[in-house]
């Protein structure tokens, strides 16, 4: 028995061969060593939510002159300062450059031309093949005066930590009142809000079928009882219209003896009026039906009783279009007088005759409950025709035809048409139904058949029905609509406004958009913009949609007074509210004066002088402002401004002060700018070839000098040279490497532990998600998975601070607890050989070297040869010794967090006896 030590360098290696890596720590996450112990870097917490909207690409800390802390970030649109307390102050100028928050190139599928180069071989680069950077901010101070350029805007931005910002000067933006404000259509102010409606009024287009209005009397025997026949139907239900008249005619003889009278549902006599005798000539009944209630309830025969009758309802009539006026019944319609409105029926009824559906059309109002409706706007109203409608005898053999199943009556029915029937307080022709809905199939000019569903095959009529007034009347349905046509504004005119050209001075339109869901349906939106135009020089300065929740918009004024403006975009846009619109002057940061225009990147220098790189689209240019005065570009003899055109095939990247001189980096070489006062004010030298920087914001500086990732590999400047650092990951790193994304690289020096960080993009992402650090004092490499977009080092703040982008960004203090957020946290050796991996070795225990036992678990890896299947055996929490059994020529140790503490891994020990496989 032995026991076999892994006792490793510190470090990840991870180029070349599995087995090159042998006897090293071949992968981890979140781990660095302290002292040879493998340990967990520290956690993060939250510190700032939606600190921006978009994700941000450059930060910066630093402190105004009476000591207090602030910390600048931007996004592709935004730049944000922060206060050390949390508070948040968007400066972002209201004519900021659009940018982008990815790179984009056009080397996608579809880009150029087919057959225009060799399968297999890389695409020569053109101008369209090089990639458009995606947007970063280059943030740093100037004393206490924040310095900013947006890689797209190029104007060198000046911020004085000015945070006042003007009165509101909307009136009765909370709309506490109904005033202020003038009203389109569709908008009133209620309960603290101005409410747009979409005005739909819904409406039934058919009239009741109105039974006859007088039946003539007989008496016969029916099924061996005497019965009244009413209009040949023995005995009939009877339905009376409310407020009608019915006349009944007794005169026949067979009415003699058998008075007809009516009563109510107790029994009761209800009152009617008889003329003459019955059974002869001229003798009628008059029964007038109250316009409210259900009496009478039945008829009978005063001499002979019930049996000679039957029961009797009565029903309210309804009138919804008045043939005669072309009025329409419309309750609560809503409409103004001349309203645009859009009449619409549903698939499966009927238009209204002289009407047609999805057609405009206008109001004519008479009150709240009815309309009539014109072609044209003034125009006189349409005529309106009835549907379709015959009345038949039920009775008739010739005319309900039970052989073919068909009703032969002169008609103007079409196939598909849904029409009523009514046996006119008959009885039922046997197949129908007395107010059942059929539909028209078998049209002609001179009959019909009737199916239960659209399209259906024919009812079967069995039987003749009784009474000769059964009727068949179109259906128009019950869900008609009209909706407004035209949409009103909300709108004011508000004062006070600053105009240009005082650039620093912005405005804020404040709007919260409400969605009440009144439609029950939260997919629909409503669709909504809010609109500001100078009331003098007419500029449309804000044409924004709307989205649910709070809208912030910012603008520059050319007028001292504006017009706001709420529009739907549409009439048949879901309800909405508004509330809280405000409008108030803003504090942002300025250009600088007279500094050059379309600029790649700003410093500043150690002797104050801020440099402007790749100035006036002169992408070599490098030019400075005198000295302690930032206003003063302009080279004269009298001052210390000037510029220098760099000898270099590149493109100035980035800038920085480096231990006595300001190190300037272009995309291919390495340059130093140093102070030798006028006339000539800077020495220019470049220091190296092939060691441009990868991006605008990977170089960082410490007190061994100055570090950056370049294309492929990583240097460093340590005041009088520039090395390429020799790299244990550079494989790893830069063979899984998203290099159309590589302008997002940015580094930042976590100088507590001697490192420097770099995040970028591995192949498969689009966004950062890896990181890349090196230990600058005990030289060795770590790799990570971690998605941080920016940061800046400890110093101002006590810890270094990060920023993370999910839907918004957010600032997290790092360094401190142990809150992962879920992320593994391991470390993982390469191959390490047992017994010189000439003979198969067996592990029975590991004797564990932990600060606290118990804190980690261990996995073990074997193989028999290199290239053998690899066995996995574990997770063992270790004890010690911990009991393992496994057999192999090599094996790999993998460490993982197991609690999220401040764990330590020393020096593991394993007993190693000679085995076989078993």
């Amino acid at each position: 028995m032995s026991l076999l030590p892994i006792k490793l360098p510190p470090g990840i290696y991870k180029n070349g061969t599995d087995l090159e890596a042998g006897n090293r720590w071949r992968d981890g996450s979140l781990v660095r060593w302290l002292d040879g112990s493998l340990q967990p870097i520290k956690g993060w917490v939250q510190r700032k939510a939606s600190f921006t909207k978009n994700v941000v690409r450059g930060m910066h800390t630093w402190q105004s002159n009476n000591g207090t802390a602030w910390l600048a970030g931007g996004s592709h649109n935004q730049l944000i300062a922060m206060l050390g307390s949390g508070s948040l102050y968007d400066i972002t100028p209201d004519d900021l450059a659009d940018g982008r928050t990815n790179a984009a190139v056009n080397t996608g599928y579809g880009f150029s031309f087919y057959g225009t180069g060799y399968y297999g071989q890389p695409r020569p680069q053109s101008t369209s093949s090089i990639p458009q950077e995606c947007t970063t901010w280059q943030l740093q101070n100037y004393g206490e005066t924040l310095i900013a350029l947006h890689s797209d805007d190029g104007r060198i931005l000046q911020w004085d930590l000015t945070t006042t910002q003007g009165s509101d000067l909307v009136t009765n933006g909370n709309f506490a009142v109904d005033a202020n404000w003038t009203k389109g259509v569709g908008w009133s102010i209620a309960g603290g809000v101005a409410e747009f409606k979409e005005n739909i009024a819904t409406f039934l287009a058919d009239n009741t079928v109105t039974p006859a209005l007088s039946y003539t009397v007989t008496v016969a025997i029916d099924n061996g009882v005497n019965k009244f026949h009413l209009n040949g139907a023995p005995a009939p239900a009877l339905a009376f219209e409310r407020g009608t008249t019915i006349v009944l005619d007794v005169s026949d003889a067979s009415n003699s003896n058998h008075p007809l009278r009516f009563k109510d549902a107790s029994g009761n006599f209800f009152s009617v009026t008889s003329s003459g005798t019955e059974g002869t000539a001229g003798a009628t009944v008059t029964l007038v039906v109250p316009t409210s209630g259900t009496m009478p309830a039945s008829y009978y025969c005063t001499l002979h009783g019930a049996t000679m009758g039957s029961s009797v309802s009565t029903f309210e009539s309804v009138t919804a279009i008045d043939y005669g006026t072309e009025a329409i019944t419309v309750p609560s319609h809503g409409f103004l007088n001349g309203d645009e409105v859009g009449y619409t029926v549903p698939a499966d009824q009927s238009a209204i005759g002289g009407l047609t559906s999805g057609t405009t059309y206008f109001a004519i109002v008479s009150s709240n409950n009815f309309l009539k409706l014109a072609a044209t706007s003034g125009g006189p109203a349409i005529n309106l025709t009835a549907p379709s409608s015959v009345t038949i005898d039920g009775s008739s053999g010739s005319v309900v035809v039970l052989a073919t199943n068909k009703i032969v009556v002169s008609n103007s029915f079409t196939n598909g048409d849904k029409v009523t029937y009514s046996n006119g307080n008959g009885t039922d022709i046997s197949g129908l139904v007395n107010g059942t809905e059929y539909f028209i199939i078998g049209a002609s000019s001179s009959e019909f058949q009737l199916a239960a569903t659209s399209g259906g095959t024919a009812i079967a009529l069995t039987e003749l029905g009784a009474g000769t007034i059964h009727s068949f009347s179109k259906i128009l349905g019950a869900t008609h609509k009209l909706t407004r046509r035209g949409v009103g504004t909300l709108e004011q005119t508000v004062a006070g406004l600053i105009a240009l050209p005082d650039n620093q001075d912005s405005h804020d339109v404040t709007v919260d958009l409400i969605d009440p869901n009144d439609d029950g349906d939260a997919s629909t939106v409503p669709d909504v913009k809010i609109k500001v135009t100078g009331i003098t020089s007419t500029t449309v300065l804000v044409d924004e949609p709307l989205v649910v929740g709070s809208n912030i918009f910012r603008f520059g004024a050319d007028d001292t007074s504006v017009k706001i403006e709420i529009i739907p975009q549409s009439y048949t846009t879901p309800n909405f509210d508004i509330d809280n619109i405000l409008l108030m002057k803003k504090t942002v940061a300025e250009p600088l004066l007279n500094a050059p225009l379309n600029n790649k990147g700003v410093v500043v220098t150690e002797e104050r002088f801020i440099f402007a790189l790749g100035s006036d689209i002169n992408s070599r240019r490098v030019s400075w402002c005198d000295k302690e005065n930032s206003q003063d570009w302009v080279p004269a003899a009298t001052n210390e401004a000037g510029s220098f055109e760099l000898v270099t095939s590149g493109q100035v990247m980035a800038g920085l002060s480096a231990r006595g001189a300001t190190l300037i980096l272009t995309d291919t070489d390495s340059h130093i700018a140093q102070y030798i006062g006028p006339p000539y004010v800077y020495s220019f030298s470049k220091i190296a070839t092939n060691t441009g920087t990868i991006s605008r914001l990977s170089a960082v500086t410490t007190d061994s000098g100055a570090f950056w990732c370049g294309q492929g590999k990583f240097h460093h400047f340590d005041g009088n040279t520039v090395q390429t650092l020799k790299c244990d990951v550079q494989d790893y790193v830069f063979n899984d490497f998203n290099k159309d994304q590589q302008t997002k690289v940015w580094g930042m020096v976590n100088g507590q532990n001697n490192e420097i960080w770099w995040f970028y993009p591995s192949s498969n992402s689009l966004e950062i998600d890896r990181y890349v650090a090196y230990n600058f004092i005990d030289n060795y490499w770590l790799v990570g998975n971690l998605s941080r977009t920016a940061g800046v080092s400890r110093g101002v703040f006590t810890n270094p601070m990060m920023a993370s982008h999910n839907g918004t960004s957010t600032i997290h203090n790092h360094e401190v607890g142990h809150n992962y957020d879920g992320l593994s946290i391991f470390c993982e050796t390469g191959p390490i050989s047992l017994q010189n991996g000439d003979r198969i070795a067996k592990i029975t225990s590991v004797i564990t070297d932990e600060k606290t036992q118990g804190d980690v678990d261990l996995k073990f890896k074997t193989r028999f040869h290199p290239n053998d299947t690899e066995r996995t055996y574990g997770a063992y929490n270790p004890s010690n010794p911990t009991s393992v059994r496994f057999s192999g020529r090599q094996l790999r140790m993998r460490v993982e967090g197991d609690r999220n503490t401040d764990w330590r891994v020393g020096i593991m020990r394993l007993n190693v006896e000679p085995g076989g496989r078993r």
